[in-house]
């Protein structure tokens, strides 16, 4: 696969973990050191930061279902290190017979490195509304 395919497996892979609930794999999107910057609120920041703020927001609502899209990717490679802008909706339902609406959207703004052959998110900004 080429660069800018991984990095769009990459984005899928945010978006099917976290509807999943595959929070520890979902969190290792990131490198050690990696930023999350939610809608609102502060940066988190590695690790253990970014699994905390998941498990306290997504994870303590178990019985809401999401489905993330992701779209409109303008991916630019620069050797080891990459930038992405990507648009997306949010949809949810609670359980698994309500119907599914139209929960947010935005915009990511990604700066990404590879690792080790393995492209990752050095920093994700998510602009909810943008």
């Amino acid at each position: 696969m080429s660069d800018e395919e991984d990095i769009r497996r990459l984005i899928a892979s945010y978006a099917q973990l976290v509807d999943d609930r595959k929070y520890d794999d979902w969190t290792n999107l990131f490198t050690p050191n990696g930023t999350f910057k939610p809608g609102s609120g502060e940066p988190r920041v590695g690790h253990d930061a970014i699994r905390s703020y998941i498990h306290a927001g997504h994870g303590a609502q178990p019985e809401r279902r999401t489905k993330h899209l992701a779209f409109n990717s303008i991916i630019e490679v620069h050797g080891e290190e990459a930038t992405a802008v990507s648009d997306y909706f949010v949809f949810a339902r609670i359980g698994d017979q309500g119907q599914w609406t139209a929960s947010t959207s935005g915009r990511h703004d990604d700066r990404l490195v590879k690792v080790k052959g393995r492209w990752l998110f050095a920093e994700r900004i998510n602009r909810s509304g943008a």
